[in-house]
């Protein structure tokens, strides 16, 4: 009687086991093929305050130069409430980062430098800005750095500050 029962559990736990693959299988087949993962994007992100950061802005920015295009760019913006020396300063990651990083330090090195206004935003496919198609050469020219400049001064006049350029 002991094998018999022995037996009959290899039976049940294979059984089981077979049952479990199959359940996932079908699962991720019905996953995939009729109920594909929704994607989010930055600007759900904006709209249901879910922002990683409460110094976090996203907004559609126009490049200073008259060829750029509009893009979606994530940046933390920290406004100095003291007297200042400076009108603003523009922070930029390097590469692999995003603005994310000069978080822990914004706005104390905002306000040890006397700016008015601390800006930090993500160059065009890094951190949470828009991430331009490639395939265009309108796309393509929205990786440059020259353009990443462009965006950061774009910025800077819209959270109102008096730079001289």
């Amino acid at each position: 009687s002991f094998r018999l029962a022995d037996l009959t559990l290899k039976k049940i736990v294979l059984f089981l086991f077979r049952y479990a693959i199959v359940l996932s299988i079908s699962r991720i087949a019905m996953q995939e093929g009729f109920y594909p993962p929704s994607r989010v994007t930055t600007q759900y992100l904006a709209d249901s305050g879910s922002l990683p950061s409460v110094l976090s802005r996203y907004e559609k920015v126009t490049p200073i130069s008259n060829s750029s295009v509009p893009i979606g760019v994530h940046s933390l913006q920290y406004k100095n409430p003291r007297n200042t020396k400076y009108a603003a300063l523009q922070f930029h990651h390097g590469f692999g980062a995003s603005s994310l990083s000069w978080l822990p330090i914004l706005p104390s090195l905002t306000d040890r430098l006397g700016a008015r206004v601390g800006v930090a935003h993500d160059a065009p496919g890094f951190g949470l800005t828009d991430r331009p198609n490639a395939d265009t050469v309108e796309g393509l020219m929205q990786y440059r750095t020259h353009n990443s400049v462009e965006i950061g001064l774009s910025l800077l006049q819209k959270a109102n500050t008096k730079c001289r350029w």
